[in-house]
């Protein structure tokens, strides 16, 4: 999570010269969201003293922010993983005690998570994802064309294609011993794969031998 860590300081660093430059009265608010309390990033304490005179910064997991709202929210490590954004790790089975009948789909009560980190911005929430192992949960919000802005680590392009047989992860060049070809970035979830359309090598030049006389 080190580029995710990099790219929410330089954000952060940016946002509080704009409201610098805005004048702004008072600090606003701001949360940086993630689902475990090991998701903090290490650079919080360092940033938010930087950016204290125009952002109040604090540190929550999404299940503690439920009821709370700022201004501005940061969510980060929302990557398919174990511990990403829906966790993989199996609920605690007491969660489905309070849950209604019927609610067997995968990942219920994470996307209730996700939408509530959604929620709590007032002004702009950011997601920070992975531009190999983004979640589920961006691409979906992606062909919804939601205007939730999302920040990749790792130089995230848009003409990146979706993986066409699970459509939540990207094709990325992979390399075997035979050669290079386009797979699933959620690989072995989705062993999904194409061949690299091959270079078109240029004509060789035919060299004539002159005849003798």
């Amino acid at each position: 999570m080190d580029g995710q860590d990099s790219l929410l300081r330089i954000h952060l660093g940016k946002l509080a010269e704009k409201l610098r430059s805005q004048k702004v009265s008072k600090p606003l608010s701001a949360y940086v969201l993630g689902r475990y309390h090991h998701d903090q990033p290490i650079c919080l304490p360092e940033v938010r003293e930087q950016v204290s005179d125009v952002l109040d910064l604090k540190w929550s997991t999404i299940h503690a922010a439920k009821g709370l709202e700022a201004d501005y929210v940061f969510l980060v490590n929302v990557v398919e993983a174990t511990y990403g954004i829906p966790s993989k790790i199996a609920d605690d089975s007491t969660l489905w005690i309070a849950m209604p009948e019927g609610e067997n789909y995968p990942f219920a009560e994470e996307r209730r998570l996700f939408y509530v980190a959604l929620t709590r911005a007032k002004r702009l929430v950011t997601i920070y994802s992975d531009a190999n192992s983004r979640s589920e949960f961006v691409a979906e919000l992606e062909r919804q064309g939601s205007s939730v802005e999302v920040r990749f680590e790792g130089g995230y392009v848009k003409e990146r294609r979706d993986c066409p047989n699970c459509e939540i992860g990207v094709l990325i060049i992979k390399r075997s011993r035979y050669g290079e070809f386009l797979g699933c970035s959620r690989f072995p979830k989705c062993d999904y794969k194409e061949d690299l359309p091959k270079p078109q090598r240029a004509p060789r030049s035919v060299k004539r031998r002159r005849r003798k006389a």
